[in-house]
């Protein structure tokens, strides 16, 4: 495990305060409102959907605040491997733009087809 968190398929409370004490919580939405007595762990280490998506223990996730992707466990291997393919791209990219190649000749016809492998 790189590091744990949490992810709320809802509104949370607290969540300036968890991060400040290690524990990042990302939620869809803030909420004064306390969950004491509302809510209860009905499992662990099982399937659960969040939102339209199935997620199964193993699986892969990563969270930041522009949102949170789950990777099937199966195909995460694969899909690391592409985002390390567009992120060396992008530096190169990056690179060129600070240069001053225009961005509309960095970007490329192909740009937005790297995401097809």
């Amino acid at each position: 495990m790189i590091g744990q968190f949490t992810i709320v398929d809802g509104a949370c409370r607290d969540v300036d305060e968890s991060r400040e004490l290690g524990l990042p919580v990302f939620a869809r939405a803030a909420t004064p409102r306390t969950a004491r007595g509302r809510v209860a762990e009905l499992s662990h280490d099982q399937p659960i959907t969040v939102g339209d998506t199935m997620v199964a223990p193993g699986d892969l996730v990563l969270a930041d605040g522009s949102g949170t992707v789950f990777i099937p466990a199966q195909i995460a291997e694969d899909v690391v491997s592409l985002a390390e393919k567009i992120f060396r791209r992008e530096q190169l990219m990056a690179r060129d733009i600070d240069r001053g190649v225009p961005v509309s000749e960095v970007m490329g016809a192909d740009y937005e087809d790297m995401l097809k492998g």
